[in-house]
C-alpha cells in the first residue's frame, strides 16, 4: 500500500526556519544541535529556501528612522560589524570624549531612576496584589498553560494573573492584570465570560486573547467570535469576529472592531515578538514585560525611532541591546533597569 504524506504548508516551514535561525544565533550552540539542523535541511528541498528567507528577514529586521525623515538608519542585527553609524552620530562621538559620555550617561540614568521610583510607585502594586488574590499567575518572563476543570484552556503570558469564578449558571474568569489566551470548552448551559476591568468578554465558541493594560484593554479573536459588553454602560455591546480586535480605553465607549494581523498579535504564544514599523518606545514597553526591570530612554526623540523585526522573548535583554547597537544608541544597566541614550 502506498501512503502519501500531506505537504507541509509553506507558512509552517518558514516558521520552522525562523525558529532554527533563532537557535543558531546562540554562540553556545552545540554539535548535536547542528546535526539536527542538517537533518532538517536535508529532509525537504523547501527547507533551504525557507532558511534563506528567514535569514533575509533577520538581515533587514531593524529599520529605524526619525519621524521627520531627515535621518535614517538601516542595520543588520545578526552582524553588528555591518552597522554604519550616521554622520551626525559620528560627529557627536568625536565631540565628546568617551569617559565624559559615560559619566553623563550614569548621571542621567541615576536621575531618571530616582524620578521613576518616586513618581511611579504603582509599578509593582498591581503584580503584588494580583498574586495574592489570583488563582493562577506568572512572573516576568514566564508563560504558563492552565487547564480548567471543564477542559477550557488558559495560556497566561508574562506577568499576568487570573481569578476563576465558576458558578452554576456561568463560567467566569477575571483577568486581574496582564495578558492571556482563552479557549472555551463547549457548555451550552454555562456561558464562558472573561472580565477585564470595565469589560465582559463572552465567548461564542471561541479562542480569544485579552490584554489588560493600565488604561487600555485589547481583545483579539483568533477563532469564531466574542460579544463584548461595557459594564459601566448598561446595554452597550459589540460583536468581534475572527481576525478582528477591539481596543478599549477605560471610561470611554466601546469602539468598533478593526482588522488585526493575527500572526503578529499572537506571536507571544511562540515566545516571539513581531513588530512592524513601531515606535522604539512601544517595542521597549513590550520587551520590558519579559524582564524584571524597566527599559528607559533618556531623551524623548529616541522614542519616535521606528523599529521592524522579529525578536525572541527568551532573551529580551539581548534583543534590546541589539536594537540599540543597530540604532547607534548607548546603554547602561543600573540593577535590573536598562537606560538608553544617544
Amino acid at each position: 500500500m502506498n501512503t502519501q504524506t500531506e505537504p507541509t504548508p509553506a507558512a509552517s516551514i518558514l516558521d520552522q526556519a525562523i525558529d532554527w535561525w533563532l537557535v543558531l544565533r546562540d554562540e553556545a550552540v552545540d554539535s548535536a544541535t547542528l546535526d539536527r539542523f542538517s537533518i532538517w535541511i536535508a529532509a525537504d528541498p523547501r527547507h533551504a529556501g525557507a532558511f534563506a528567507e528567514a535569514e533575509r528577514l533577520f538581515q533587514d529586521m531593524v529599520q529605524a528612522a526619525t519621524l521627520s525623515g531627515k535621518e535614517s538608519l538601516t542595520a543588520t542585527t545578526p552582524n553588528p560589524a555591518r552597522i554604519t553609524p550616521t554622520a551626525k552620530s559620528l560627529a557627536a562621538a568625536r565631540f565628546k570624549p568617551r569617559a565624559a559620555r559615560r559619566r553623563l550617561g550614569w548621571l542621567a540614568a541615576a536621575a531618571a531612576a530616582v524620578w521613576l521610583v518616586l513618581a511611579q510607585p504603582w509599578l509593582a502594586q498591581a503584580s503584588l496584589f494580583g498574586r495574592l488574590t489570583s488563582d493562577y499567575y506568572t512572573r516576568a518572563g514566564e508563560i504558563k498553560a492552565v487547564t480548567l476543570p471543564d477542559g477550557s484552556q488558559i495560556l497566561l503570558n508574562t506577568d499576568s494573573a487570573v481569578k476563576v469564578n465558576y458558578a452554576a449558571l456561568e463560567r467566569g474568569i477575571e483577568l486581574l492584570y496582564g495578558q492571556a489566551r482563552f479557549e472555551a470548552a463547549p457548555d451550552a448551559r454555562r456561558p464562558f465570560a472573561v472580565r477585564a476591568g470595565e469589560l465582559s468578554v463572552r465567548a461564542l465558541g471561541t479562542v480569544f486573547d485579552v490584554y489588560r493594560m493600565r488604561q487600555d484593554t485589547q481583545i483579539v479573536v483568533e477563532r469564531h467570535a466574542v460579544s463584548i459588553s461595557n459594564l459601566a454602560a448598561a446595554g452597550e455591546a459589540v460583536r468581534v469576529a475572527e481576525g478582528q480586535q477591539l481596543r478599549f480605553r477605560a471610561g470611554q465607549g466601546l469602539p468598533p472592531p478593526e482588522p488585526v494581523n493575527l500572526k503578529q498579535a499572537v506571536a507571544w504564544q511562540s515566545r516571539k515578538l513581531v513588530v512592524a514599523d513601531q515606535p522604539l518606545s512601544v517595542v521597549f514597553t513590550e520587551l520590558e514585560r519579559y524582564r524584571g526591570g524597566r527599559i528607559v530612554t533618556l531623551s524623548p526623540e529616541l522614542e519616535r525611532l521606528r523599529v521592524t523585526g522579529i525578536f525572541t522573548l527568551d532573551a529580551s535583554d539581548s534583543a534590546a541591546r541589539k536594537i540599540c547597537l543597530a540604532l547607534n544608541l548607548q546603554t547602561q544597566m543600573l540593577g535590573t533597569w536598562m537606560f538608553v541614550w544617544r
